[in-house]
């Protein structure tokens, strides 16, 4: 009868013990998708220069460039180097706000209607993820492009160069590129 009894204790050992594992292995596997989660989340990027904002979309810009007057109007924000006269423009990061694209989709609407994008002769985009958005990007050597649909609106960017005596459009490209984040709208 003892032994039965020990058996019993035992037992009851043996099964609670289990469950205490079985717990604790949930929470491993909870904490580990607490962390992964946590791990999703992009954090906005930093950049030594001047931080922007156009409507959603936050980046940052080399000091020293000049913002164009006439930002805003049509959805239209410019910064540059040198005059803003075409002959004497050096560098320019130019951002356009659009939600009238909503006739197509993005991409063919970028490669068939956008005024930004036949400005810089572009042919056809690839996709890349960029602080954890997917933009459309294309280049050519005088011309980097990205596009980005957020918030039921259409954001284009390019970083151009006409003339770069300081040596600026790829520092430019790179700064603009890395810092590229849409803020979270509140609703």
């Amino acid at each position: 009868m003892k032994k039965i009894f020990i058996l019993i204790i035992v037992g009851l050992f043996i099964i609670t013990g289990c469950g205490k594992t079985n717990e604790a292995s949930n929470n491993v596997v909870e904490n580990k998708n607490e962390v992964t989660n946590k791990e999703e989340k992009i954090v906005k990027p930093t950049a030594d220069g001047d931080e922007l904002t156009v409507e959603s979309l936050n980046f940052f810009i080399p000091t020293g460039y000049t913002e164009n007057s006439y930002n805003g109007m049509m959805g239209v924000y410019d910064y540059y180097t040198g005059n803003v006269t075409l002959s004497e423009l050096n560098v320019g990061v130019v951002v356009t706000w659009n939600g009238n694209y909503k006739d197509s989709n993005a991409k063919d609407y970028i490669e068939n209607k956008s005024n930004t994008a036949k400005s810089i002769h572009l042919t056809s985009v690839t996709t890349e993820k960029i602080n954890g958005t997917d933009w459309y990007v294309f280049s050519n050597e005088n011309n980097y492009y990205y596009a980005a649909e957020y918030d039921e609106n259409l954001y284009e960017v390019t970083v151009e160069k006409r003339n770069d005596p300081q040596n600026l459009f790829e520092t430019t490209n790179e700064m603009v590129k890395k810092t590229l984040f849409f803020l979270e709208t509140e609703e």
